[in-house]
């Protein structure tokens, strides 16, 4: 077990290279104080372990980014919600937030989306309205689709 605090630990990973990082990252999912970590610590570790890509760190990244919404950390809420959904969808239920875009067979689409959660619940987290997430879903889309027409144009082979 690590005798440094969980603050000093991401300090150390933000830092990291790539191969150090994953070491620090594993020291961090084992702190005994990470559960505890409040406001800009509970946010600088959620902000590590959501970009790791482990899928068993979302339920801390959740916990933590909420901690640090509830302190006011700008951009928290927003972890929190994508951390939020990720979870619903690999667990089988809709996401509750919107948050989550997927690719399938060339085209940007939204899984589905818990209707009973208001665009004021997204917003009081940092999320867009629903609207919004479906217009820039169908950007998304619409680029990927045309980029695909003009590579198959300019290079038939």
């Amino acid at each position: 077990m690590s005798e440094r605090d969980v603050a000093a630990l991401v300090t150390a990973a933000e830092s990291a290279d790539e191969n150090d990082r994953f070491d620090l990252l594993h020291e961090l999912r084992e702190h005994q104080d990470l559960e505890s970590a409040q406001g800009i610590d509970a946010y600088r570790a959620a902000r590590l372990l959501a970009a790791s890509g482990d899928p068993s760190d979302l339920p801390a990244v959740a916990r933590l980014s909420l901690e640090a919404h509830q302190a006011e950390i700008d951009g928290a809420g927003l972890i929190h919600a994508e951390a939020s959904d990720k979870i619903a969808l690999y667990t089988g239920r809709p996401q509750l937030y919107g948050t989550v875009m997927l690719e399938h067979q060339g085209d940007i689409v939204q899984p589905p989306v818990d209707n009973r959660v208001s665009d004021n619940e997204r917003a009081e987290l940092g999320v867009p309205p629903l609207d919004e997430l479906h217009r820039r879903m169908t950007s998304l889309s619409l680029k990927l689709a045309t980029d695909r027409a003009c590579l198959l144009y300019t290079s038939p082979s």
